[in-house]
């Protein structure tokens, strides 16, 4: 894969990390209920099993350990909450977007874009410097998780367990909001209560997965160091997909 690609998808592993940590919590609550999930055929239970290895397995990292993995690329993580002062890596840049997407008529419009395009340079900089082998070992053990805990969680017959229907996008969580894995993430964590992340609201996940969809295509442009940032056209097409990404983040805080 390319690295603008796995810098994307990095920071959608960070953004929805929840779902590791909800997958985790149905695995101890298996353990202490067998009988509610006596629908699961031995497959689904050996895959909710695997849990058994996180923070025994270099594989299986921790949630302390992912969050220091994410933020030595990305910063804090942007679905923090209460946000941090000093957060994420990207602040500044969807802050450019912001101020040039916002200006006033009379506002100095070639400024406010030169301005943008300097933050997104400063960020395929930064990107750049923490690329290589530790990024892609970091980028392996997080997609793995990441992906067995989207697999458990969006199968119909899991999805059954809890009263709820399975998501219906594919590429869930991933892929923006999704009414019915919202339901599902809800009343999961409404039953287990996970330590971690609390009881999660259906809008609030909605959001947090429109900030992870919209954040993983400006991604995708900035970290690409063959974007054309002297085509005007393509610059404000990059200015308009982070100020999406920063309009869902404000979606999210205020949820």
């Amino acid at each position: 894969m390319p690295f603008e690609s796995d810098v994307a998808d990095y920071y959608v592993f960070q953004t929805l990390d929840c779902v590791v940590e909800i997958a985790h919590a149905v695995y101890h609550d298996l353990l202490a209920r067998p009988e509610k999930y006596s629908s699961l055929d031995a497959a689904r239970v050996t895959n909710l099993y695997e849990f058994q290895h996180v923070g025994n397995d270099p594989n299986w990292p921790t949630r302390e350990l992912r969050e220091s993995l994410f933020a030595s690329m990305l910063g804090v993580s942007d679905a923090t909450r209460p946000q941090p002062t000093t957060g994420s890596k990207f602040a500044s840049l969807r802050l450019a977007a912001v101020r040039y997407s916002e200006a006033s008529p009379n506002a100095p419009l070639t400024m406010l874009r030169a301005a943008f395009v300097d933050e997104v340079r400063a960020s395929q900089k930064r990107l750049r410097t923490v690329s290589g082998g530790p990024f892609e070992v970091a980028h392996q053990v997080t997609k793995g998780i990441f992906e067995r805990a989207s697999e458990i969680l969006k199968a119909d017959v899991l999805a059954k367990v809890f009263g709820k229907k399975a998501p219906v996008t594919a590429g869930w969580p991933g892929e923006g909001a999704d009414g019915e894995g919202a339901l599902l993430i809800n009343q999961i964590t409404n039953e287990l209560q996970p330590g971690t992340t609390g009881v999660i609201e259906e809008d609030t996940f909605m959001a947090l997965q429109d900030a992870a969809k919209y954040g993983k295509d400006a991604i995708t442009s900035v970290a690409d160091e063959g974007y054309d940032l002297a085509d005007d056209a393509k610059v404000i097409a990059l200015i308009t997909a982070t100020y999406q990404w920063e309009r869902a983040l404000t979606s999210y805080r205020a949820s």
